[in-house]
């Protein structure tokens, strides 16, 4: 049965999955925008749950910024996106030292740019605006292992993750969460 929210709820406002948990429903994505910010942060921790930099010290450099700025395991890909990228452009910018100083005025400004529009992006994305001094201290990471993906889809039924432990979303138990719709791919 849906309800206001948008998640499968049984009796008494109950979830339907039965270890409390909300679950998605994709028949109100469209028309409920607190579900559909719940649903994508939810892809952002399945993306974390998969990916293959989770392990590394940069990964949990990244989670710990996030846990100290209040933000959830749901901010950790796109910060950990935010560090990835500004490392390849500082690396591009240390591989090219001879550039003109003009030309290189030039594209750090356009670089510069395009960056900004993808933080943005990421942030429309999860719907939450980064603090500024949360987006310098990410840009200190050296992030050099890909994130990953964020998955494709969902399938109706499965535990909303929006809202998972720091314990779970760093250190699950082998097999704890990779049984759940979803959750399949490669993990560590």
């Amino acid at each position: 049965m849906g309800t206001p929210d948008g998640l499968r709820r049984g009796q008494a406002g109950v979830p339907a999955a039965a270890d409390g948990v909300a679950v998605v429903d994709s028949s109100r994505l469209a028309h409920d925008a607190e579900l559909n910010k719940r649903f994508l942060r939810h892809k952002s921790v399945v993306q974390l749950l998969n990916s293959p930099a989770r392990a590394t010290p940069e990964c949990r450099a990244i989670a710990t910024l996030c846990q100290e700025y209040g933000y959830g395991a749901w901010a950790v890909g796109g910060a950990y996106e935010i560090a990835y990228e500004h490392a390849i452009h500082q690396k591009e910018f240390r591989v090219h030292p001879d550039t003109e100083p003009e030309v290189r005025a030039v594209v750090e400004i356009a670089a510069n740019d395009l960056f900004e529009q993808r933080i943005r992006r990421i942030e429309d994305r999860l719907a939450v605006r980064f603090d500024p001094g949360f987006i310098e201290r990410v840009k200190q990471v050296d992030a050099t292992v890909f994130f990953g993906q964020l998955p494709l889809s969902i399938p109706d039924g499965a535990p909303l993750l929006d809202e998972l432990a720091w314990e779970q979303a760093l250190e699950p138990a082998v097999g704890q969460l990779a049984s759940q719709p979803g959750l399949e791919g490669p993990r560590e």
